[in-house]
């Protein structure tokens, strides 16, 4: 429960049950990570938190407690999470009452008394594995969420990108000390699988989204299963659909809703935190070997440990800057993938422009 800060490190290739790469915050004795007074308060910063794994929360991060989580780059991560997907609006609704499972892919915040939990400046690409908040997932929090870059992250139910819940009542919440908002400003949302930014069971809160570009990845940018209004009315949402309410889930949708309040389409906003990456990099940043081999079969692999030989086609295009070789030892328990140490030390190998590898 004492304040700690984490700045300029490299954290990859962990794996545990909650906070695959970092986990913090626990409460003195008898209380509890909602009503307790002794809230851990890290700072995380200037990381690059990649490639580590939870089985149940927080791939990459998990928080108790109120922190200031900046300038991270956090990709990569998982949940290790195996079930099929319900993309269900109603039973997603029902879910806020309970407490949710397998959250929060890259990062998990959760209580937030004496709060706001602070998330600015980070890039967050390519977590995946999440029930729900592939990117981030809050529950119980009181939030700012500014200058974020939140890209190709998926969750299996709903919010891809960000998934906001809080499940106590309005008075109690709010008088716990929690604060009084939820506000994601200055944020580009880049194709997040099962929505960009996902709402329930908020209470006693305003929820406001100002000043965010919203580019979906499967159609839906806002998702609201609470029964309070969102104000949207300083966001982007794209240029490429045929209204702003196709990519709202709201009271329109369900009158016992709250409506996502949006007033046309104004220009992009140029935002600081967009970094200067082409749609087709991020692509190839998210692509594996599985993908290849099953698509054209130009993957193979030959030999057995303790000596493998991998070889592949290279892929034309000037925007090749080299390929890296992944290597892992299948858990069947967990059906994941864990990484594994080779003579040219752990995965990912960078083979340069070399299309063939020997391990």
């Amino acid at each position: 429960y004492s304040p700690i800060t984490i700045r300029g490190n490299t954290i990859a290739h962990n794996w545990a049950h909650t906070g695959g790469g970092i986990a913090t915050g626990a409460p003195r004795l008898g209380e509890t990570s909602m009503t307790g007074k002794s809230h851990s308060k890290p700072l995380i910063e200037d990381n690059v938190i990649t490639h580590n794994m939870a089985r149940a929360i927080g791939g990459g991060i998990s928080v108790r407690g109120p922190p200031k989580i900046a300038g991270n780059q956090v990709s990569f991560t998982r949940i290790a999470y195996t079930g099929a997907a319900r993309r269900n609006h109603r039973a997603s609704r029902m879910d806020s009452t309970d407490r949710r499972k397998f959250t929060g892919a890259g990062n998990y915040v959760e209580g937030t008394y004496g709060g706001p939990a602070e998330i600015t400046r980070n890039t967050i690409i390519a977590n995946r594995g999440a029930k729900w908040g592939g990117g981030v997932f809050t529950d119980r929090a009181s939030l700012v969420f500014t200058d974020n870059y939140v890209a190709k992250n998926q969750s299996v139910e709903f919010g891809g990108g960000l998934s906001i819940v809080n499940r106590r009542s309005s008075r109690s919440f709010v008088s716990d000390g929690h604060g009084p908002s939820i506000v994601v400003s200055g944020t580009v949302f880049r194709e997040n699988d099962g929505g960009d930014i996902e709402v329930s069971g908020v209470g006693g809160q305003s929820i406001a989204i100002r000043q965010c570009n919203l580019y979906s990845g499967d159609g839906l940018s806002v998702l609201n299963h609470c029964v309070t209004p969102i104000d949207a009315k300083e966001v982007w949402w794209g240029s490429d659909m045929p209204s702003i309410d196709s990519r709202i889930y709201d009271g329109s949708d369900d009158q016992s809703l709250g409506r996502v309040i949006h007033s046309g389409q104004p220009s992009p906003y140029s935002l600081e935190r967009a970094p200067k990456t082409s749609d087709a990099t991020l692509v190839r940043m998210t692509a594996r070997p599985t993908e290849f081999r099953s698509a054209q079969g130009i993957f193979q692999v030959q030999g057995a440990p303790p000596s493998i030989s991998a070889v592949w086609k290279g892929i034309d295009g000037d925007g090749v800057a080299g390929y890296r070789l992944h290597i892992a030892e299948v858990i069947p328990t967990y059906h994941e993938r864990i990484v594994v140490q080779t003579d040219k030390g752990y995965s990912p190998i960078d083979c340069g422009m070399a299309l063939a590898a020997k391990i």
